[in-house]
């Protein structure tokens, strides 16, 4: 007699989307890496990147946008004009901007305020993506930081080439 455990079998692992994150101190690292993510693969992969507003200005919401244009025109090559992207004031790190296919994620309206403007929002979101909680508040605390966090989406096997 087979168990229900034995009959399950995991042939899709290998297709299914997962995320990898990394941290980068500055745009031309981030830039970089994009870059060669498509050198490694020819695969199409989702990005989407998490920036914090950079003191002095981080309270100046006019300054915090130029900062997120700036970061949208040097990636203007991934992100459509199409894509996803706003800003939100997480309490525990500051004004984040983010872009990319994740952006719905962070912006999801919760009683009026966007998921990632709550105290433990974007720990959440990275956890909930299959980030384990080692890696979850090292991505939390190098955006803190001023880093640069860029999620990778793609198939199990792309990813794990990737890392």
């Amino acid at each position: 007699m087979l168990s229900l455990s034995a009959t399950i079998q995991n042939p899709v692992q290998s297709n299914r989307n997962q995320f990898l994150v990394k941290s980068f101190q500055d745009m031309s690292q981030l830039h970089l890496a994009i870059d060669k993510c498509h050198d490694i693969t020819k695969e199409r992969l989702q990005f989407s990147v998490l920036e914090k507003c950079k003191a002095p200005i981080a309270n100046d919401v006019v300054l915090c946008t130029q900062q997120f244009q700036n970061l949208k025109t040097v990636l203007h090559n991934e992100f459509s004009a199409k894509s996803k992207s706003g800003l939100f004031f997480n309490p525990e790190i500051g004004t984040i901007f983010c872009i990319g296919n994740l952006s719905p994620f962070f912006l999801q309206e919760i009683d009026g305020k966007p998921l990632g403007a709550l105290g433990t929002g974007v720990y959440g979101i990275i956890r909930g993506l299959g980030i384990n909680e080692e890696d979850a508040k090292q991505n939390i605390t190098e955006l803190r930081q001023g880093n640069y966090l860029l999620f990778i989406s793609g198939t199990a096997n792309t990813i794990e080439n990737l890392k």
